[in-house]
């Protein structure tokens, strides 16, 4: 069965929005979510509903990790975000939705494993912080961290948190889909893989359309899908979450 596989929605609801429809449009029904629902964008409360909503399970990100505890080694823009979230959580009028918010995030695991797929928001060494980039985004690629990430990789470890879309081989291949077509991999059961998904509310891959990833048995589909990112940028602008955060859904970086 096909899976639709999504990261870093980051309180931008016009592109979890049309993602969903596109998701839609594909004929698939099971909807999982690698963590980072919150942050950065202005809408991080009703983001959450909605995944609360569609998703069979959300893993915990960095930034509800965060909300949940305290944004240490954030940047005061990321801090500015989660404090703007605590807020809102804070002033929220119904005592039901706000126990149901409490309690999911409070609930929400690091990783999921399904046989020989591994699910984490991070990496296979840390499913919650570590970051995992393809070689062409790096400075720190190596075949030595290849090896120390897929050390307990069965076949696939799908992730997010760095924003750029990825497939990463234990044969040392690291490949970014470019375009907007939908790109597709076939994967060999004799290798074993990092896979990122990519970011559904904030692209970091200089490609400002959202991003999601189609999962059907032995095959990847990179999709990108446009939305109105300027409406986002201009409500992140009016709720003062910094310039910065406005600005990089333009151009995706």
């Amino acid at each position: 069965m096909m899976k639709a596989i999504i990261s870093d929605i980051h309180g931008n609801l016009e592109a979890f929005q049309e993602v969903l429809k596109d998701i839609e449009s594909q004929g698939i029904s099971e909807i999982l979510c690698l963590g980072d629902v919150i942050g950065y964008g202005p809408n991080p409360l009703e983001c959450l509903d909605v995944a609360m909503e569609k998703c069979k399970w959300v893993l915990c990100g960095n930034h509800e990790w965060a909300l949940v505890n305290q944004p240490v080694g954030f940047s005061p823009v990321a801090k500015k975000a989660i404090e703007m979230t605590r807020q809102l959580f804070e002033k929220e009028p119904d005592a039901a939705r706000a126990q149901r918010r409490k309690e999911f995030l409070n609930n929400l695991e690091p990783n999921v494993e399904d046989g020989n797929i591994m699910f984490v928001h991070g990496s296979p060494k840390d499913p919650i912080m570590d970051y995992v980039f393809p070689e062409q985004y790096s400075r720190f690629w190596s075949r030595e961290r290849v090896d120390d990430l897929l050390r307990t990789v069965q076949w696939i470890c799908f992730c997010g948190h760095s924003h750029v879309p990825a497939l990463i081989s234990s044969v040392y291949e690291s490949i970014v889909p470019h375009g907007n077509n939908p790109t597709t991999y076939t994967l060999d059961a004799a290798k074993r893989y990092i896979i990122n998904v990519g970011a559904v509310g904030q692209p970091r891959d200089r490609n400002n359309r959202a991003c999601y990833l189609i999962f059907n048995e032995n095959t990847v589909t990179f999709r990108r899908v446009s939305y109105d990112f300027a409406a986002t940028a201009a409500k992140i602008r009016a709720l003062g979450l910094g310039e910065r955060s406005a600005a990089r859904l333009v151009d995706g970086t």
